[in-house]
């Protein structure tokens, strides 16, 4: 089962404040039902959910069907590894397969969470996806264009603005 405030819940959310997050959510496989129903699930997870708009992107280094992708903001008690874990039952309970890579039910990535910089539990944060891929900048720069990213101080919409005068 996926985090609630639910004490039947395999997550039981700590006592702690809320952590804002932001999630990278994409699918290339039956696309609109899979992201559908993650935001679905999502809100077991997080709460004060938001969404940017789905935008559709190619594939990157492989031959696969084009991605929808979306960035989710929204807010936990769930330490980082626990938050992870629940993560990737939500993309196993849509049929996620890592060994076939071209082949994607639903990903869900970590961006930001709360404050945290640097190598955090085996993962860069804040994502370095965030200034390298338009398919998750573009959707950040809606969904929060004034937030600062905290490595260069710039807002996301300026990131973008600067993002799409280099294409």
């Amino acid at each position: 089962m996926l985090a609630s405030t639910n004490s039947r819940d395999a997550y039981t959310p700590d006592p702690r404040p809320a952590v804002e997050v932001f999630l990278g959510v994409g699918s290339n496989t039956q696309r609109q039902r899979h992201l559908r129903i993650a935001i679905c699930d999502l809100q077991h997870i997080l709460r004060d959910i938001r969404c940017s708009p789905v935008y559709e992107s190619a594939a990157i280094g492989l031959e696969a069907p084009a991605f929808h992708n979306l960035v989710v903001r929204g807010s936990t008690c769930l330490q980082l590894p626990k938050l992870s874990r629940a993560l990737k039952e939500l993309e196993l309970k849509h049929g996620r397969n890592r060994e076939s890579p071209a082949v994607v039910t639903l990903d869900v990535d970590i961006l930001i969470y709360g404050e945290r910089e640097g190598c955090v539990d085996g993962r860069v944060l804040p994502s370095e996806e965030l200034l390298t891929r338009a398919y998750v900048l573009k959707p950040m720069s809606q969904l929060a264009p004034e937030k600062l990213h905290p490595l260069t101080g710039l807002s996301y919409a300026s990131l973008w603005a600067e993002f799409e005068l280099e294409d």
